[in-house]
């Protein structure tokens, strides 16, 4: 299984090839690329490119214990965290929140969550109603 590190939806990266329509690299025989079928980003597929294998090896081990993942809306007030991922069917509203800066990777900060969810990105400050904030998973910091 391949996760997207985008979206964090998990999909079956050997059953999915480069047959978009338009896609330059599509006619090659060495494409490396894949798309997840929820949001449509692209990343190397490591089992064939030479390079994100190499890459992958001059890593470190991943930590022996993960951080916990939840939900922004579970943390406390003015605690900050890190997103880990955005869990959304529809790609709108993915796109809407990766222009507020709201992405995997990016630091947000928990203002409050009645009436509405506040989160402070950077110097933005952005309401969210309590569905969207169930989809942003963050580990505390």
């Amino acid at each position: 299984m391949t996760t997207c590190p985008l979206c964090g939806y998990d999909f079956d990266a050997n059953a999915l090839s480069c047959r978009e329509a338009g896609c330059p690299l599509a006619e090659l025989q060495g494409c490396v690329m894949i798309c997840c079928p929820n949001c449509g980003y692209q990343m190397p597929d490591e089992r064939q490119s030479k390079l994100a294998g190499l890459l992958r090896g001059l890593q470190k081990a991943p930590p022996a214990a993960r951080p916990v993942t939840r939900p922004v809306c579970a943390l406390k007030q003015g605690q900050s965290a890190t997103v880990v991922a955005l869990r959304f069917d529809d790609a709108g509203v993915m796109d809407r929140l990766c222009a507020y800066g709201i992405a995997p990777g990016s630091v947000i900060q928990l203002e409050q969550t009645r009436p509405a969810v506040i989160l402070k990105i950077g110097e933005t400050v952005l309401s969210v109603d309590q569905g969207i904030a169930e989809g942003i998973l963050v580990e505390a910091l």
